[in-house]
C-alpha cells in the first residue's frame, strides 16, 4: 500500500512539474502542490514529509529532463521578445526547487489538520478517533 502511494506522490508531483512548465501563472502549480501533499498529509500523517519530498521533487524532475531534452518553456518566446539578450539557461531551471516549501507547507498543514479535528473529536465524544 506504502508503495502504491509513494508512487501516487511522485506521479502528483509530475503532474504539478508538468503544469507549471506549460503554466506561465506560478499560482496554479502552487495551488495543485498544495492540494495534494494536504491531502496525503491528512491521510498519511506518519509519513507526510516523505509525501512531501516525492511531490516536492517532480517539479524540478519534470523541469530538468525538459531542459535537457531541449525544450522551453512556452513563456520564454515571449520573454525573448520583451528582452533581446534573454537566455533560457540553468539558473531559470534551478529555481523550480523552490516546489519544496509549498510541498512541506501543505504536508505538514494537512498533519496540522488532521491533529486539531482528532483533538476535537476526542474531546466530544470522549473516545479516539479512529486510526488511518
Amino acid at each position: 500500500m506504502k508503495k502504491l502511494v509513494f508512487v501516487l506522490a511522485l506521479g502528483a508531483g509530475i503532474f504539478a512539474g508538468y503544469v507549471d512548465f506549460i503554466s506561465n501563472e506560478m499560482l496554479i502549480p502552487i495551488l495543485i502542490i498544495l492540494g495534494f501533499t494536504f491531502v496525503f498529509g491528512y491521510l498519511l500523517p506518519s509519513i507526510a514529509w516523505r509525501l512531501a519530498l516525492l511531490v516536492g521533487v517532480g517539479v524540478p524532475l519534470v523541469i530538468f529532463t525538459a531542459y535537457y531534452l531541449g525544450y522551453e518553456p512556452p513563456f520564454v518566446e515571449e520573454l525573448k521578445d520583451r528582452i533581446p539578450d534573454f537566455d533560457y539557461d540553468l539558473t531559470e531551471a534551478v529555481e523550480s526547487f523552490i516546489a519544496f516549501v509549498p510541498s512541506f507547507l501543505g504536508a505538514y498543514g494537512g498533519v496540522l489538520v488532521k491533529k486539531i479535528l482528532s483533538g476535537v473529536f476526542k474531546k466530544a465524544t470522549g473516545i479516539e478517533p479512529p486510526a488511518a
